[in-house]
C-alpha cells in the first residue's frame, strides 16, 4: 500500500498502467511522482479460487508542492500481476 515511484516499474513506462493526463512533456505518469495502492485479493468460487487486484493511483509533480492528481489504472498492472501469479502456481 501507497508505495511511490517515478518513471517505470520493471522497465515498462507508468502510462502504460495509469492514466494521470497530460503535460506540456507528455504523459504526467511518466514524469510525476506517481503513489499506488495495489491490493490483491484471492476470493472463493466454485472452480477454486479467484484473484481480484485493485490499483489506486495519484501523480503529483515533483517541482511543486501543488496537490496531487487522480490517476486511473488502465488495466495492464493488474493483467501482470494475475499471469505472473497464474506462472508462478503453475496455472
Amino acid at each position: 500500500r501507497r508505495f511511490t515511484k517515478m518513471y517505470d516499474i520493471a522497465g515498462v513506462k507508468l502510462s502504460k498502467y495509469v492514466g494521470c493526463g497530460s503535460s506540456e512533456t507528455g504523459p504526467t505518469a511518466d514524469s510525476y511522482r506517481i503513489t499506488m495502492s495495489i491490493i490483491s485479493r484471492v476470493i472463493p468460487s466454485p472452480e477454486g479460487s479467484r484473484i481480484d487486484t485493485e490499483l489506486t493511483a495519484t501523480a503529483q509533480d515533483p517541482g511543486t508542492s501543488k496537490g496531487s492528481l487522480s490517476c486511473t489504472s488502465l488495466g495492464g498492472l493488474e493483467q501482470r500481476i494475475h499471469a505472473l501469479t497464474a506462472k508462478h502456481l503453475g496455472a
